[in-house]
């Protein structure tokens, strides 16, 4: 268990650093998740190098740090697809069984004498065997309670932290142009590492550290796991792009009775409103013309607020249109606009190599181009290329 408190502690150090010069909500929670990380790492170490006289206070410690891992995930996860910028600080209460894990603990030792102490860390902690005694037996039952809950808390982490992921995918897709899939696809990532760290977590949970005690090569394997995750993690949280600006909800309410102006080519200026179907109509009319005369879709990561600066009018109004009244999500009206693009180009410039036709056409990557070429086409662009030209 040395190299993840290590990576642990390394990465909380660079984290720091990190956050001096650039300060998010997730970053600290990143960072408490962390810390947490390597005390749970430094209580697994002072158990296996049988530091016993400092076992009662490192395993009131890895009782509390054991139990809020996973908590702790789930709000980072749930700060990572937040898609307001309020404080939930109801999230936090998930740590609430933690510290009555640690309370049950740590009562329980303080409790007993050091002959007690020494007796119950020897037969119960290092070699499974339950103690007798009234105070030994609650002990007992206290780490079985943080066992318990550890292994419960699991799969409601899972379910929650599934359904966060489709509703930011739904938001990100609905109000930003994310081609790449770069967003989604780091926050799949760390949600799919969970997953498989939580079941290795789960099976070390029930087969108990004290299997190990005697054979340390074994704690290869949830050492390596561990420090991956750990290190993923924190790579991905530093990197991660966090420009929320337009993926907030907005309050419907507000939007629609408040008025937006702008003016029209001839000077007029015009009121939308949301609640007005023909005004919708002509709102989707300017946005498909604004498109087509400035080709906003061949800009790379195309915002809702690229379009609403240039019509002047709120972005949830921009996001009704599109999302409603045209039927499509956001990445897939730029998404359309572009491979229409795409084909046009491929029409009347048959010298262009389909990499070159990708890139004339806003995609970053080939990959994208294909990907949505073929969603919206049926076949792939080399396919529809030969139907061209022979």
């Amino acid at each position: 268990m040395y190299m993840p408190l290590f990576i642990s502690a390394i990465l909380s150090l660079i984290l720091v650093v990190e956050m001096l010069s650039r300060y998010t909500r997730s970053r600290m929670v990143l960072l408490i998740f962390l810390m947490t990380c390597t005390l749970l790492y430094f209580s697994h170490a002072t158990f296996f190098m049988h530091y016993t006289q400092w076992i009662p206070v490192t395993d009131s410690l890895y009782s509390f740090c054991n139990v809020a891992v996973f908590p702790l995930f789930y709000i980072y996860l749930s700060e990572l697809t937040r898609t307001t910028r309020a404080l939930h600080l109801r999230q936090w209460l998930c740590l609430l069984p933690s510290l009555v894990c640690f309370l049950l603990v740590s009562s329980g030792y303080l409790m007993m004498s050091h002959e007690e102490t020494v007796h119950f860390i020897e037969k119960f902690l290092y070699h499974n065997l339950f103690a007798d005694g009234s105070i030994l037996s609650f002990q007992v039952v206290a780490h079985l309670v943080v066992k318990v809950v550890f292994a419960l808390q699991i799969i409601p982490v899972v379910v929650v932290g599934s359904r966060k992921i489709m509703r930011y995918s739904h938001f990100v897709r609905g109000r930003l142009d994310d081609s790449d899939n770069r967003r989604l696809l780091q926050v799949k990532v760390l949600f799919i590492l969970f997953i498989v760290t939580s079941l290795t977590s789960f099976v070390f949970n029930l087969v108990g550290r004290y299997r190990f005690v005697d054979h340390p090569a074994l704690l290869v394997i949830p050492s390596f796991s561990f420090s991956f995750l750990i290190f993923t993690l924190s790579y991905i949280g530093i990197r991660f792009r966090e420009d929320t600006s337009d993926l907030e909800e907005t309050d419907n309410k507000s939007a629609i009775h408040n008025d937006h102006h702008h003016r029209d080519d001839d000077g007029t200026e015009k009121n939308i409103r949301l609640q007005d179907t023909d005004n919708t109509l002509e709102l989707c009319q300017r946005i498909e013309e604004l498109m087509e005369k400035e080709l906003l879709y061949l800009k790379a990561d195309l915002k809702i607020s690229d379009i609403t600066s240039r019509l002047h009018t709120n972005r949830n109004y921009i996001y009704n249109a599109i999302n409603k009244e045209m039927g499509l999500s956001f990445a897939d009206f730029v998404n359309r606009h572009r491979i229409d693009y795409a084909t046009k180009m491929m029409a009347e410039q048959p010298e262009l190599q389909i990499n070159e036709i990708s890139l004339k056409s806003g995609y970053n990557s080939s990959s994208s181009f294909y990907r949505n070429f073929k969603f919206f086409m049926g076949c792939a662009p080399k396919e529809y290329y030969a139907s061209l030209h022979g």
